[in-house]
């Protein structure tokens, strides 16, 4: 029953560390932005905005082609990389606050990186494109779904859960030092693993596998996150199945705790032999005693 509650707190506080090192940290979401820029759909909805900002300025004979590939340039360029990270970091902090969770790109960056494309690309509409106004690509939704400030709530029922298994686990295997505590404590280490191969691994294929544009975004974000994690699962799964492998490989007395007295050479029967007291006889010539 010890272990069981424990190996139950040490879950809880395992997705706690794991939602710490995944979408509550801002050098994670950051990090995730170049995986999203070469997702179809962040990418196409991208060069919609950009090419609808820019139509206002530009005239009906502008070559959709050589357009189209000047614009393409100008998502991949380092400065408008670098406004689409913080855009989608001020979403992702926007959405675990409370506050609005549309947000618009750097004007500016954007501006610059759409200019430098045009000019090498589509030289003919440079001038035409200087002279608009400054690009804004809105991210995000006003309809974003707020959990609120989550991040302290969960780092602290994640510090208790990881008090209660450290407490609970201990207990279990101190109450009953033997073989068959070990493995089942080495399995459940081992299990811990599994929710991340799921959720990180199994989850993208999953979603990729659905052919849905929408979903492939979700797809692309978790196998983004899974490399910072993943490795602990790994972690987690290597140490669970040594120890449930070792727990096998002792001897039942090595289980059994220290203090217990090695066991003696077994006990020898000892056979008793019974003997029948010998009566003695009467001496001869001496007659019977008749007794009426």
């Amino acid at each position: 029953m010890l272990l069981t509650i424990g190996f139950l707190a040490a879950s809880v506080a395992y997705s706690s560390w794991i939602a710490e090192r995944t979408i509550f940290d801002p050098a994670a979401t950051r990090g995730a932005t170049n995986a999203l820029l070469t997702t179809p759909t962040v990418h196409d909805m991208l060069a919609r905005e950009i090419r609808t900002a820019l139509q206002s300025s530009l005239g009906p004979k502008v070559d959709n082609a050589k357009l189209t590939a000047a614009i393409d340039r100008a998502v991949d360029d380092p400065q408008f990389v670098g406004a689409f990270e913080n855009a989608i970091v001020s979403v992702n902090q926007a959405a675990l606050s409370g506050g609005q969770g549309r947000v618009t790109l750097d004007t500016g960056a954007v501006t610059a990186s759409v200019n430098n494309a045009v000019g090498r690309y589509y030289p003919a509409i440079a001038p035409q494109v200087r002279k608009s106004r400054a690009v804004a690509v809105p991210i995000g939704s006003a309809t974003l779904p707020h959990i609120g400030n989550a991040q302290r709530s969960v780092r602290e029922m994640g510090d208790i859960a990881l008090a209660l298994a450290v407490l609970l686990i201990g207990a279990g295997l101190a109450l009953a030092p033997e073989r068959k505590t070990f493995r089942r404590a080495g399995r459940r280490v081992a299990f811990l693993a599994i929710g991340p191969v799921l959720v990180f691994v199994v989850g993208p294929l999953v979603l990729a596998s659905a052919h849905n544009r929408a979903l492939s975004v979700g797809g692309v974000l978790l196998t983004a996150y899974g490399h910072r994690v993943l490795f602990s699962a790994g972690v987690l799964a290597v140490v669970g199945i040594s120890t449930w492998l070792i727990a096998i490989a002792l001897p039942k007395r090595a289980a059994t705790g220290a203090g217990t007295e090695p066991a003696g050479p077994p006990l020898q029967p000892v056979y008793v032999r019974r003997t029948t007291p010998r009566v003695p006889a009467e001496p001869a010539g001496v007659p019977e005693t008749l007794y009426l």
